[in-house]
């Protein structure tokens, strides 16, 4: 079992490997456990603190750590704007209140071993290029295959709610993660596409008032 004991910091968001999050730090408790992470040097860098989503009565155990990239603001009052990177998943085996701020026994998990599905990658990543382009966000250049974004790097980008997110992160298959966005992807490209709709209706109907 990969155990370890890290700094614990519940919060109202998901985060997943690979993302950036910036974070201002402002809460006495929150000042020290940064400043302990930025002590404790893990792989010749800071060491990692815990991110879990707060729900509505309890804190989920599933979350993902961070590591400290850059510190973009220090305040005369000790609070930071700073920026952290996902790392890796874990579950939450203990909660420990020894600290002025939470720390946590925590165990680290991968994707289970599987063969991945490039039909389910290619529809995912076409469905989601769809979006894009009816919120008028595609890129000029087509992304080439060996390029294409997992199910962690598009769902960063794909509006959701933190329990649609919060599932996506316990999931241990690529496969499931990317059939599940890809199912929320044809719900969501009508409901856009509905949308701009009725924006460019309220427009016109704007223009005709004024004349």
């Amino acid at each position: 079992m990969n155990e370890e004991i890290i700094p614990f910091f519940p919060l109202s968001i998901v985060v997943f490997p690979k993302q950036t999050v910036p974070l201002h730090i402002f809460e006495d408790r929150y000042k020290a456990m940064i400043a302990d992470c930025r002590d404790n040097a893990f792989d010749g860098g800071p060491s990692p603190f815990g991110i879990s989503l707060q729900g509505k009565e309890s804190v989920h155990q599933v979350g993902c750590a961070v590591v400290l990239h850059e510190v973009l603001r220090e305040y005369v009052d000790g609070s930071l704007d700073i920026i952290c990177l996902g790392a890796r998943r874990y579950r939450c085996l203990e909660v420990f209140e020894d600290k002025t701020y939470l720390t946590a026994a925590v165990e680290y998990f991968d994707d289970e071993p599987e063969d991945l599905q490039p039909d389910l990658t290619e529809n995912t990543q076409a469905l989601f290029m769809e979006l894009l382009f009816a919120l008028k966000e595609q890129e000029d250049e087509t992304i080439e295959d060996e390029q294409l974004p997992g199910s962690f790097q598009l769902a960063m980008r794909i509006a959701q709610t933190p329990d649609q997110k919060q599932a996506l992160l316990e999931m241990t298959s690529e496969n499931q993660r990317l059939a599940v966005l890809s199912d929320h992807l044809q719900k969501l490209i009508p409901q856009v596409h509905e949308h701009q709709e009725n924006m460019r209706k309220v427009r016109s109907n704007g223009r005709s008032k004024k004349v």
